[in-house]
C-alpha cells in the first residue's frame, strides 16, 4: 500500500518560523507588567501584589498579618504615595524583577503623606523625593533611603523604639556574678595599675566556679582607683579599668553620684562626628552606669 507523507515547503517552514514567533511575542505580552495599579479605596488585608510599573496610592494601603514579611510589589519602577502606608513589618520600595528574581534600582519614589512601618523602610530608586513622613516603630528599626538624587526637604523621619532618644541596647550571650568567698582572690596583688584579675565566678550558662576575667599587662587600657576611708582600719577601694580599641574615641571614669548618672562606677565615652545633612560636627556621648 502506498503512504503518503507531507513535506512543507520552504514557503510553509517560513510560515510555521513566523507563527512561532508571533505565539512567542503574544506570550510575552501577556506576562509583561502592566502600565499602572492604583489604588483609591481602603485596601487592607489581603492586599494586592501589583504587577505594575507604577504604583499610585491615594487612599489607606494596610498591611495587617504579622511575620517576617516585607511587602514588595512585582516589576515596579515608579512608587507614588498620596495617601496612608502601613505595613506590619517593612516595606521594599524598589524594583523586583518577576522573571529574574532579582532587586534593582527603582526609578522614582515619590511620598506626599505618610508611610509607617513595624520594622523597617528601604527606599533604592534613582530619585526619592519625600516630603511627607515616614515612621519606623520595632525594636532594631531600619530606614534606609538609596539613589542618587534624594530630597529630603520637609520631611518628618521618625524611629520609634522603647528605648528612648538616644537609647542603645546590649545583648548578653552569657552573665554572672562573682559570689566565690573562698579566698583565693586578692584585691592587692590582682588588682593593680598593670593588671587586673578578677575572683571565679559562674555564669547562667557555666554554673560552677571555673570562670575569670583578666587584663593583660598592656598599654591598651587606663585604670583608675577610688579609696572611700571609712575608719582608720576599714577601707572601700573601687577600680574602674577601660580598655579602648577606638583612638578617635575618648573616656571619662566618674566614682559615686555625679551628674552624669547615679552609678556607683560611672564610665562616659564620647566620640566626635560629621553631620551628612549639615556638614557639622557634632558629638555622641556613651555612658555606662554600675
Amino acid at each position: 500500500m502506498k503512504q503518503n507523507y507531507f513535506q512543507p515547503s520552504a514557503a510553509g517552514c517560513r510560515f510555521l518560523i513566523l507563527a512561532a514567533v508571533l505565539f512567542s511575542s503574544l506570550a510575552w505580552r501577556v506576562m509583561a507588567a502592566a502600565s499602572l495599579y492604583e489604588n483609591n479605596a481602603v485596601t487592607m488585608d489581603p492586599v494586592p501584589i501589583p504587577d505594575a510599573t507604577n504604583f499610585v496610592n491615594n487612599n489607606t494601603f494596610e498591611i495587617s498579618v504579622p511575620g517576617n514579611f516585607f511587602y514588595q510589589t512585582h516589576d515596579t519602577v515608579n512608587y507614588t504615595n498620596n495617601g496612608y502606608m502601613d505595613s506590619v513589618f517593612g516595606f521594599y520600595f524598589d524594583t523586583f524583577s518577576s522573571s529574574k528574581s532579582q532587586n534593582s534600582e527603582a526609578g522614582t519614589f515619590d511620598n506626599e503623606n505618610s508611610i509607617e512601618c513595624g520594622s523597617q523602610i528601604n527606599v533604592w530608586a534613582t530619585n526619592i523625593i519625600n516630603p511627607g513622613g515616614v515612621t519606623v516603630d520595632g525594636y532594631l528599626g531600619l530606614m534606609q533611603f538609596t539613589g542618587d538624587n534624594v530630597n529630603l526637604n520637609n520631611s518628618t523621619l521618625l524611629m520609634e523604639s522603647s528605648l528612648g532618644d538616644g537609647g542603645a541596647d546590649f545583648y548578653a550571650l552569657d552573665y554572672g556574678v562573682g559570689t566565690d568567698t573562698n579566698a583565693e582572690w586578692d584585691p592587692s596583688v590582682d588588682l593593680t595599675p598593670t593588671n587586673a584579675t578578677s575572683s571565679l565566678y559562674k555564669t547562667f550558662n557555666i554554673p560552677f566556679f571555673v570562670n575569670t576575667l583578666q587584663l593583660p599587662d598592656t598599654t591598651n587600657y587606663t585604670c583608675y582607683f577610688h579609696t572611700d576611708t571609712l575608719s582608720p582600719s576599714n577601707l572601700v577601694i573601687r577600680a574602674i579599668f577601660v580598655e579602648d580599641q577606638n583612638p578617635v574615641v575618648s573616656h571619662n571614669a566618674h566614682f559615686g553620684t555625679n551628674s552624669v548618672g547615679p552609678g556607683t562606677l560611672t564610665v562616659g565615652w564620647s566620640g566626635v562626628y560629621t553631620n551628612i545633612a549639615t556638614g557639622l560636627t557634632a558629638t555622641n556621648y556613651l555612658y555606662l552606669n554600675d
